[in-house]
């Protein structure tokens, strides 16, 4: 899916979880997924990488100020274009319990999957948050997979590949 993005500020971005992001990237790149999209709650934004995971910097981060799904719109902070994932993101922090999330350029045998396009309309990422209620790590589409968590070490910890 398409959305329009307006970029509230083309700042750097400057937040205190994104050490700890960055260091799960490269725990992520060093265990053989460096392509996906972290994220992580903050407040009422979301954190949200832009780049590939085994070498990320503060610049390669924005945050995403508010979505509105019925219009297609994100309004963003940074210097970098968000993630076409971004209806899956913001949709997934309406959960209280969710405080981070990884999602892979990868598949994992034995995850439960919703067979959706994690770039895909708000029906297809309605399914996953529906799989996703009683899962903390899924399978998307063909290529992707997604983890939830109360952290961004919960998160880690269910992953396949670390």
């Amino acid at each position: 899916m398409t959305f329009e993005t307006f970029f509230v500020s083309r700042e750097e971005i400057s937040n205190p979880l994104l050490p700890g992001l960055i260091d799960a990237g490269k725990t992520l790149a060093d265990h053989g997924c460096p392509d996906g999209v972290i994220s992580a709650r903050y407040g009422n934004r979301v954190v949200l990488s832009t780049a590939s995971l085994d070498n990320l910097s503060i610049g390669d981060f924005v945050e995403l100020a508010d979505y509105d799904p019925s219009r297609h719109i994100a309004m963003v902070i940074g210097t970098a274009a968000p993630p076409q994932s971004v209806p899956l993101h913001w949709l997934l922090y309406r959960r209280s319990e969710v405080n981070a999330a990884v999602q892979l350029h990868h598949q994992f045998e034995d995850a439960p999957a919703a067979d959706i396009d994690p770039d895909g309309a708000i029906d297809e990422v309605m399914e996953a948050l529906r799989l996703l209620k009683n899962n903390m790590f899924i399978n998307l589409g063909d290529d992707d997979c997604i983890a939830v968590g109360g952290s961004i070490a919960a998160v880690l910890d269910v992953i396949p590949c670390v």
